[in-house]
């Protein structure tokens, strides 16, 4: 009896185990078929996410929109971003977003704080709908992040419909525009 209860609590952690890191995967690795219309959206408190956003742009025309929140960011707020992580807080934004429909794909810029997206960027994701869209989370990398975190997570969980394709991870470094022109290449839009 002791050995059947232990299998079974093996069986439940595996699905649990199974289901949470099927979420941090992308959906599709490819754009199947052409894009007719891209948009970028993202938040940068610092600058430095709008500096490789608007090399994104460069390199595929998309059409750019800022993130703002309705209470302003400072670029370096640390105690507020940790207030809103650890309270799963959706700040309000202050920009309209009324015609996400008219586009494809979807490029999502943000840095990484507290080892996921801004949760600014989790409020932007919950309130529009991505579905049939290619979205690309665009990373912006700094000295502290180890990795781009659980925003693909967010973006899966809240855009359960979205395609969603391998993060873009970006430094600020000087080789952000190959770094770019590669990943475009790799899912197939260049």
């Amino acid at each position: 009896m002791l050995i059947l209860g232990i299998l079974v609590v093996i069986v439940i952690i595996a699905l649990i185990w199974r289901y949470f890191s099927h979420l941090v995967n992308p959906t599709d690795t490819k754009v199947e078929g052409g894009i007719n219309k891209s948009l970028i959206l993202y938040f940068s408190p610092a600058g430095k996410t709008k500096r490789l956003a608007h090399l994104v742009q460069q390199e595929t025309s998309a059409d750019i929109i800022e993130i703002e929140g309705v209470k302003e960011y400072s670029g370096d707020d640390k105690a507020r971003a940790f207030r809103e992580w650890i309270t799963g807080a959706t700040p309000e934004v202050k920009n309209k977003l009324d015609n996400i429909d008219k586009y494809d794909m979807v490029y999502l810029a943000y840095p990484i704080w507290y080892d996921t997206a801004p949760m600014i960027m989790k409020q932007v994701i919950k309130k529009h709908n991505f579905s049939n869209k290619y979205v690309v989370p665009v990373v912006s990398l700094n000295k502290a992040s180890q990795g781009s975190g659980r925003s693909i997570r967010l973006i899966r969980h809240h855009a359960p419909r979205a395609k969603v394709l391998p993060r873009l991870l970006l430094q600020d470094d000087g080789k952000d525009l190959q770094r770019i022109q590669e990943y475009l290449k790799q899912i197939n839009i260049k």
